[in-house]
């Protein structure tokens, strides 16, 4: 096998619906079943978690800014401006609603009605 084959077979491998990706995944699945089945389910998931992390550190060459992304995608900065504040007719919409039951609910609740201190109240 040349080079160029082998690169070629590699390449194929992660590149979803080819012949060699299927038949790695369907390898992987195999051997974590077979893992499970030996060790137990939470044993086979730390092995998995460690060998993501250990993949991690062998294949990602700037680690930093890698983990700056994965951060930074998960918390969002404050300063990103909700979608629906970028849409004007949105944020009206949304005001309109949010404002509307507190302006109903103060005019659907009568005063309550206090006796007057003039008329005698019955004594039993």
């Amino acid at each position: 096998m040349s080079d160029q084959e082998r690169k070629s077979v590699f390449s194929n491998v992660f590149t979803i619906g080819t012949p060699e990706c299927a038949i790695f995944f369907s390898v992987a699945a195999m051997v974590l079943a077979l893992l499970i089945l030996t060790v137990g389910f939470w044993k086979a998931v730390l092995i998995a978690a460690l060998m993501a992390v250990g993949a991690f550190l062998g294949g990602v060459k700037d680690k930093r800014q890698c983990l700056k992304n994965v951060i930074n995608r998960l918390f969002p900065a404050r300063s990103v401006v909700p979608y629906r504040e970028q849409n004007p007719e949105i944020a009206r919409a949304v005001r309109k609603a949010t404002e509307a039951p507190a302006k109903d609910e103060a005019e659907a609740v009568p005063e309550e009605e206090t006796p007057a201190q003039d008329q005698p109240q019955d004594e039993a």
